[in-house]
């Protein structure tokens, strides 16, 4: 005669089997997306501090060399980088320039295909001394 609990724990064994693999797929799942948050984090910030580098380029260049573009283009660290700067004389009392900058890093797409676009702005207003 056969046991009649014999096929009670056959279905107990593959449901606990069927759940553990779910819990292990959704683990991973959430692994998986806390790896591209993070990297889509450090990419922001690698953003953020080549738009300061451009920010600091234009400055430089309305400062020292009173060179105020309306629109440059650089490369830093594989980030485009636009800067832009207007500058407007004042007169109160004595003449001076005050510089607008802004400087805007991106890099990536954001099209059918591929969905990696990373983009920071700064501004500053540069008072020469």
């Amino acid at each position: 005669m056969r046991d009649p609990q014999g096929g009670f724990s056959l279905v107990s064994a593959i449901f606990i089997i069927v759940v553990l693999s779910a819990l292990g797929v959704g683990v991973v799942r959430v692994s998986t997306s806390e790896v591209v948050a993070s990297a889509s984090h450090l990419q922001g910030a690698r953003a953020y501090y080549a738009a300061r580098a451009g920010l600091e380029w234009g400055r430089h260049r309305a400062v020292n060399a009173s060179q105020c573009d309306a629109a440059s283009t650089l490369n830093v660290e594989n980030f485009t980088v636009r800067v832009s700067c207007t500058a407007q004389v004042y007169q109160d009392p004595q003449p001076f320039t005050l510089y607008w900058l802004r400087a805007t890093a991106e890099q990536g797409a954001l099209d059918g295909t591929r969905q990696d676009l990373v983009r920071r702005t700064v501004r500053a207003n540069v008072l020469p001394p």
